[in-house]
């Protein structure tokens, strides 16, 4: 059996830009954290096993990619308002490091497990290394990462300016507003052309632009928190429940219609949205925690997923939905304890991007 799509092309992230404020202020988004572990969650359901298998529950997750590039973007406008002068190749090596460190170790991990499945399974015949396994990864899951750092680059132009200059945040925010409109356009989910860019690697730029919606929508809250009037707005309790609400109904209809692309990015978009106002009472300093482990949850979860498969096939469990929900929180849970001890110290914080 074959873990999802973790080896054929789907994939999820976690947040990497920096933790900002929201608007013109410097305080934390405490629901941003517990809406980065439950994207976390997502990502891990949406691996657990073929869609064909999940059926309906494959919809349930299909937010977190969405989600994943418009937080970034959004903390990215946010960390670039606290400092609008920080320069452009200072930013360019800060998130190489990164994110290709973590990259390159974790293609090396996945390349020798992926030799250590073979071997338990005595199948005759190794992990095939070419130029695509430094481009997108050894893993398919492991695409995300390159993907944002492009993106961020190309986000960063644009929202320092916005920063320097204020004026120019209300005409931002129009214009990705609009780009993410037209981008989300079911017109344009033929992604055939994005197949020739390269060999090996055409699903890195399928699954890029299959985000490219909520990016643009993320980049445009980030502009528009800038904007006292916006930014009350956006941060008032209905606008919250609203987005909420938004991101339950757009994962219901996934679940029963199956895969659309727009309403995957509304989905994830909304429950930024959700996440922007501050909680009436402080939140337990468990869930900031929980938030800070997602990306660590995203780059392992997939070791983990491989285990139980490997464990559960052995002892002739079948194919079923409480199976496939059974390995999800197997492997979240062994995937959220392998980020707490890895904390611990320096290098592991390095290697799940807790640092």
């Amino acid at each position: 059996m074959r873990v999802g799509n973790i080896f054929t092309g789907t994939a999820a992230a976690a947040v990497t830009g920096d933790e900002a404020a929201s608007g013109a202020s410097t305080k934390r988004l405490p629901l941003l954290d517990a809406a980065k572990f439950i994207a976390a969650a997502g990502v891990v359901l949406v691996h657990s096993a073929p869609p064909e298998e999940l059926g309906w529950a494959d919809g349930a997750g299909r937010f977190a990619v969405p989600f994943f590039g418009a937080a970034s973007v959004f903390l990215l406008g946010n960390s670039l308002w606290r400092k609008p002068d920080r320069p452009f190749l200072e930013f360019a090596a800060n998130r190489f490091t990164r994110l290709y460190v973590p990259f390159f170790v974790w293609s090396g991990i996945y390349l020798a497990l992926m030799e250590l499945k073979f071997v338990i399974l005595h199948e005759h015949r190794h992990v095939a290394i070419t130029a695509a396994t430094f481009v997108a990864g050894s893993a398919h899951h492991l695409w995300f990462l390159p993907s944002l750092f492009f993106i961020l680059l190309a986000a960063f132009v644009p929202m320092r300016a916005a920063s320097r200059h204020p004026l120019l945040n209300g005409w931002l925010a129009a214009l990705l507003l609009a780009s993410g409109i037209v981008a989300a356009l079911p017109v344009l989910d033929d992604f055939r052309l994005l197949h020739g860019f390269g060999a090996g690697t055409g699903y890195l730029f399928v699954l890029t632009w299959s985000m490219i919606p909520a990016v643009c929508w993320g980049g445009a809250l980030a502009a528009l928190m800038r904007m006292q009037n916006a930014a009350s707005v956006l941060q008032s309790p209905w606008v919250s429940w609203l987005g909420l609400a938004g991101c339950i109904a757009c994962t219901a209809a996934l679940c029963l219609r199956g895969r659309s692309r727009m309403l995957e990015n509304i989905a994830g978009a909304a429950l930024v949205i959700a996440a922007l106002p501050s909680p009436a009472r402080p939140l337990p300093p468990w869930i900031r925690t929980l938030g800070s482990y997602c990306y660590g949850i995203y780059l392992s979860h997939v070791a983990f997923l491989l285990g139980t498969v490997l464990v559960l096939d052995q002892a002739h469990v079948r194919p079923s939905i409480p199976r496939d929900f059974l390995i999800c929180l197997i492997a979240l849970a062994c995937s959220t304890v392998f980020c707490w001890v890895m904390s611990r110290w320096e290098l592991g914080r390095l290697l799940v991007m807790t640092s």
